[in-house]
Parts: C-alpha cells; sequence; structure tokens
C-alpha cells in the first residue's frame, strides 16, 4: 500500500504538521511519499505531473490512498471513488479564509461555499483532531475517525531551565492574521516587559517598536526560548487548533490566551484566558506568572489538558 500525504502549499504551518503526523501513522509498515504542490508560492510542474498518475493509480488499484488537509483541496471529496482518499479536518474550514486580508470578499464567499458544497456532497474518509472539528464536520450528517493530534517536544539535556521574568514570548506563524496589532498595544501598556514573537515572516521593527522578532527554525531552540519565559502569550481571534498555545504549555510555562472558536472548551478550566483585551485582565495575570505558587497552579492544570488532548512525543 501506497500512502501519499498531498501538501498545496509548502510552510510550516501546525496544519502541515498534524498532517505529516497522521501520515507517518496510517503508513506505518507501508510505503509513503509526499507531494507539494506549491513551494515558495512556486507552482511544482514535477508534483502535479506526479500526482495526476498518482490518481490513475488510486482508480486502477486497490493500494493508493491519498490524505491532504487543506479545505482548498476539498474538492477530492466529490471524485469517484472519493472514499479511497482521507481528508484530516482541523479547523471550521469554510470560516478559514473569513476577513482575510489577500481576498476579496467575492473570493471569501466563494470559497465558503465551495467548501459547504463539498462538505454537503463528499465521500472522502474524514479524520478530526479535536471535538470541535468533530462537532462541525457532524452538522454535514458525516462519518468521521479521531486522532489525537501531536506535540514533538525537543528537550535540552544540557541547558538549565533560567526564565526571564520579563520576557512574553508569542508565536505566529502569520503575524498579521495572529493579532500582532492587538499585541502592539499590550507591549505598549507594558513597556517594562520584553515581548518577542517567533515567526518566520519578515515583518519591519518599525511598525512595532516594542516588540522583537525572532526567526527561530529549530524546534530545540522554540522550546528553549519558550522554557526560559514568563509566560507565551497569543492574541489570534481565528486559529485552527491553535497549537502555540499547548506548545508553550508543554514547555511548561503559562499561557495567556485570547478566546476565539478552538479553545472556547478551556474557559471552563479556569486558565489565564481573554475574551478582549483590557489593560487590568493582563496585568493580573501577569502578577500570577510571577508569583510561584499560583504559577505552579496554573501550569499544573495546563499539564492535565495537554496529557487529554494531545500524543506528546519527546525527543532529547
Amino acid at each position: 500500500m501506497l500512502f501519499i500525504e498531498l501538501i498545496l502549499f509548502n510552510n510550516n504551518s501546525g496544519g502541515n504538521s498534524q498532517l505529516k503526523f497522521l501520515h507517518e501513522h496510517l503508513s506505518k509498515g507501508h510505503r509513503k511519499k509526499t507531494v507539494i504542490l506549491f513551494s515558495n508560492s512556486k507552482i511544482n510542474f514535477r508534483s502535479f505531473f506526479n500526482i495526476f498518475f498518482d490518481f490513475i493509480n488510486l482508480y486502477l488499484s486497490q493500494k493508493v490512498s491519498i490524505i491532504y488537509s487543506d479545505p482548498l483541496l476539498s474538492f477530492l471529496e466529490i471524485l469517484p471513488r472519493s472514499k479511497r482518499i482521507i481528508r484530516y479536518v482541523q479547523s471550521i474550514d469554510e470560516d478559514l479564509y473569513d476577513n482575510h486580508p489577500k481576498l476579496s470578499s467575492f473570493m471569501q464567499k466563494f470559497i465558503k461555499k465551495y467548501i459547504r458544497f463539498n462538505n454537503n456532497f463528499g465521500n472522502n474518509s474524514i479524520y478530526v483532531c479535536s471535538d470541535y472539528c468533530a462537532n462541525y464536520i457532524s452538522r454535514y450528517q458525516r462519518n468521521y475517525n479521531f486522532y489525537k493530534p501531536t506535540i514533538l517536544f525537543i528537550k535540552s539535556k544540557t541547558n538549565k531551565k533560567e526564565i526571564d521574568s520579563r520576557s512574553i514570548v508569542s508565536i505566529m506563524s502569520n503575524p498579521s492574521l495572529k493579532g500582532i496589532d492587538t499585541l502592539d498595544k499590550i507591549s505598549k501598556d507594558f513597556p517594562d516587559y520584553k515581548f518577542s514573537v517567533i515567526t518566520n515572516k519578515l515583518i519591519s521593527k518599525r511598525n512595532y517598536p516594542f516588540i522583537n522578532f525572532l526567526n527561530i527554525k529549530e524546534r530545540i531552540d522554540l522550546f528553549k526560548t519558550l522554557s526560559n519565559s514568563l509566560c507565551h502569550l497569543s492574541c489570534s481571534k481565528k486559529e485552527s487548533l491553535g497549537l502555540p498555545i499547548y506548545e508553550a504549555m508543554v514547555a511548561g510555562i503559562p499561557s495567556i490566551f485570547i478566546t476565539n472558536d478552538s479553545n472556547q472548551q478551556l474557559k471552563d478550566l479556569k486558565l489565564l484566558y481573554f475574551d478582549s483585551y483590557r489593560k487590568e485582565t493582563i496585568e493580573e495575570y501577569l502578577k500570577i506568572c510571577t508569583k510561584k505558587n499560583l504559577r505552579n497552579q496554573i501550569i499544573k492544570k495546563q499539564n492535565k489538558i495537554i496529557k487529554s488532548k494531545f500524543n506528546i512525543q519527546i525527543s532529547i
């Protein structure tokens, strides 16, 4: 059996990383390969050529299965014999492109209708990563399999944990979509703290004078930076899985986060969340992060969440 991981855009998104873990899980003991259609915003003609023949093999034999996650590929739902194609749902797909700064309102509405149509009439085998996604896909009377998302925690043997009591870190795959303006307001209201954003995007510091931007490529450095920080702060109002919140929890630091559709279930657990920015709320949470006993209480709650919601792979 050949399992093909089909990726639309080659980027370091949480969605692509979770697709990879599912691909690894399903392909154990079988052949596997990855096909990337667009690399660095450029079309990969060889990949399109290869996937064309892979689809022919899919229809002619019982020994090929294709796995994908990007909702723009959901037209695969309505192809003949599409039950042999696996779709990994990690978000409310039809809402994913709402208010996208690079898409016109017409395109946003078109994409929403396109995904809804495929959800209604599709036949792919569905996997979901959370109860949130399960409830979403159930609205379309679709059956699904559940696969818990995975966090790969790279632990360092040599580096001791030295917490910088003034360091606040955010992880943003795309700052313009992940709440950079809200973080900018917070950074100006709390000038005594050092705010950093871990991102691969090029951002002009001139627009955000109180925020330092870090381009961290290795996961061991990502977790070292998190582990040595006072806390993690997420300002993103739109997430699919919201992985950075949980990566901070795995790193053993408090995670302060704004609520969105993906983390509503965390509101009942008395964690450090806020529905909209208020200086007084963040001030209270930062005090909790600096007091050892209160900090440890939050971390203990977070550890229970991590164990229940994720597969944790630890590498040293």
